[in-house]
């Protein structure tokens, strides 16, 4: 039986890793932005407009990265947006992240880390 090519590049795992830091960083601008909403037209505050534009990068690379990669590999990938949402509302937000929840984001990297290095193979 032939073996299947891997057709995903680094380059594509690299554009999908920087998509997920710039969606991340939309989530951020977006809970930021919805605490400065009080009515209809505060939810087009500049917090919330970063996050949009943060979001449009990240698919504008994620789209990059698909042409580069297969979808079984790239959008798994996307998981590593618990990793980064969990960093940035520590630091940014003050937010505590319990042991139960650093378990779960460990099971995430750990899956991304299976799906991203097997992944294309065909086994």
């Amino acid at each position: 039986m032939a073996e299947i090519k891997h057709t995903t590049t680094k380059g594509a795992i690299v554009l999908a890793l920087l998509c997920t830091i710039f969606i991340a960083t939309g989530q951020l601008f977006y809970k930021l932005g919805s605490e400065k909403i009080v009515d209809f037209i505060s939810l087009f505050n500049l917090f919330v407009f970063i996050g949009l534009f943060s979001y449009f990068l990240g698919s504008i690379l994620y789209i990059l990265a698909l042409k580069k990669g297969e979808l079984s590999v790239i959008l798994p990938l996307l998981a590593l947006n618990y990793v980064w949402v969990a960093l940035l509302s520590i630091i940014f937000l003050g937010e505590a992240v319990n042991l139960l929840r650093w378990s779960g984001i460990s099971l995430v990297v750990v899956g991304v880390i299976i799906i991203g290095t097997g992944g294309g193979h065909g086994n």
